[in-house]
């Protein structure tokens, strides 16, 4: 189960920089929460959330490579540790 998701920062501004971030992933239940939360928020409003679909569509997998897209259209590229032509890019 993944515990840590990595944003990787290769420019700011002009300037060429190399700065990691590190969020945490909610699970299932903490997603629920946020949205029963934001629908308490906008009681009465149009456009209110729907709770995410929960599921992955993986549009490519090999031994070191897996890129998916989410149920709420997010796309993520996982690489193996002991990938070497990965490591420049991590």
């Amino acid at each position: 189960q993944f515990q840590y998701a990595k944003a990787i920062l290769t420019k700011f501004l002009w300037f060429k920089v190399k700065w990691a971030l590190y969020i945490p992933v909610p699970g299932p239940f903490i997603t629920r929460c946020i949205v029963f939360l934001s629908r308490l928020f906008k009681f009465g409003r149009k456009g209110s959330k729907k709770v995410p679909k929960a599921y992955f569509d993986v549009l490519f997998l090999d031994e070191d490579l897996r890129v998916h897209r989410t149920g709420e259209d997010n796309m993520f590229v996982q690489a193996r540790e002991t990938w070497n032509a990965a490591k420049p890019l991590l």
